[in-house]
């Protein structure tokens, strides 16, 4: 949260961008993709990254969504390309089976922007990534 920026209450449910990232993402093909589309309806978003970049932690209800058959943490990301946030990274999350976060990188040293860009500012998204770069600074 960035100091002129109002307190977001938690838990919510996702944004209308959060949704059309995690859409983009959903173009991938990866192992576990259509079990973990079939959990955003039930994706509550539950804590923010403390710095003000727009990641944010999910829960998903679990008697509602099944889990997924994924063995990677970190199962899609696609490149910011264009507008705030070049050059960064958004990235999506799995722990135990269920969706975990969606976190913006930035790799400029100037500070991510506070929102998710739109997906027109985002490249073609690709498969599992190297180890994880986060910063494990939200809910666990």
């Amino acid at each position: 949260m960035r100091a002129a920026d109002p307190p977001e209450d938690f838990p919510r449910p996702l944004n209308e961008r959060e949704l059309e990232v995690l859409e983009h993402l959903f173009t991938l093909d990866f192992p576990g993709r259509d079990a973990l589309r079939a959990q955003v309806p039930h994706v509550t978003v539950v804590a923010a990254c403390p710095c003000g970049c727009p990641t944010r932690d999910y829960a998903v209800d679990r008697d509602r969504a099944a889990a997924a058959d994924v063995v990677a943490y970190d199962v899609a990301n696609a490149m910011v390309e264009s507008g705030p946030g070049v050059p960064g990274e958004v990235i999506l999350f799995v722990r135990d089976g269920y969706l975990w976060s969606l976190e913006l990188v930035d790799y400029s040293g100037d500070g991510a922007p506070a929102e998710l860009p739109a997906p027109a500012c985002l490249g073609a998204p690709d498969g599992a990534l190297k180890p994880p770069r986060r910063h494990l600074g939200g809910a666990e």
